[in-house]
């Protein structure tokens, strides 16, 4: 039996943070020990397959709305949510029709860039990975590195993990933010944050994965 889903990943306000968790099969808990640990052990399997520098785009909504969102299927609530919404989401897309009801908010800019990423995707070679977080206003991220394998439990069951490695930039060094002395790390204020979508290109065929994993 799969166990219901639970609250959300966790940030941490840190300069490295690892935000993970169990994503669709499980529950979602934190995974910033199994990264820093010098060697693996039998609970804590290495990801089998790995990119550097994957093939990703993104989109960003300065307003701070979420930037894109899936008719497909619903949110989960986040543990900065008071209620499920579509602020801090991450899902595969793997079918046409899943492509098909991606759907992007008005104010998002690079929206044509990331339509034609995503129609050339090849949904029979590839897997579209959708990560959709809300970063500081002067912030950015730029992925690094893409690591997924299907040693990893959930649960009772053996499910895939997906762990992405992020860089993150000041998009203007000029910006001073509407609250520029506070954290620039969740939760944020009202009007300091924008939202921000990473497609990244996930070079094999997904149906489902447990525990998703981010490193900033």
């Amino acid at each position: 039996m799969v166990p219901n889903r639970l609250a959300r990943r966790e940030l941490l306000g840190l300069s490295t943070t690892v935000i993970g968790g169990l994503a669709g099969c499980s529950t979602r808990t934190s995974d910033s020990n199994r990264r820093s640990s010098p060697s693996p052990t039998a609970s804590e399997p290495e990801y089998s397959r790995s990119v550097n520098t994957p093939e990703s785009v993104k989109v960003r909504n300065s307003a701070g709305k979420p930037a894109v969102h899936s008719s497909a299927r619903s949110p989960g609530k986040d543990a900065f949510e008071s209620s499920a919404n579509w602020e801090y989401e991450d899902w595969i897309v793997t079918t046409p029709g899943e492509r098909g009801a991606l759907e992007f908010s008005r104010a998002t800019a690079d929206v044509e860039a990331a339509r034609e990423f995503i129609s050339e995707t090849d949904l029979s070679e590839s897997t579209l990975l959708v990560h959709q977080y809300n970063i500081g206003e002067c912030g950015t991220r730029r992925l690094e590195r893409l690591e997924w394998g299907s040693d990893f439990s959930c649960g009772d069951v053996e499910c895939v993990g997906i762990y992405l490695n992020y860089e993150p930039t000041e998009r203007d060094d000029d910006c001073q933010g509407t609250n520029p002395d506070e954290s620039n790390s969740p939760p944020y204020s009202e009007r300091s944050y924008a939202s921000e979508t990473t497609f990244a290109r996930i070079p094999a065929q997904l149906q489902t994965y447990g525990r998703f994993s981010v490193q900033i």
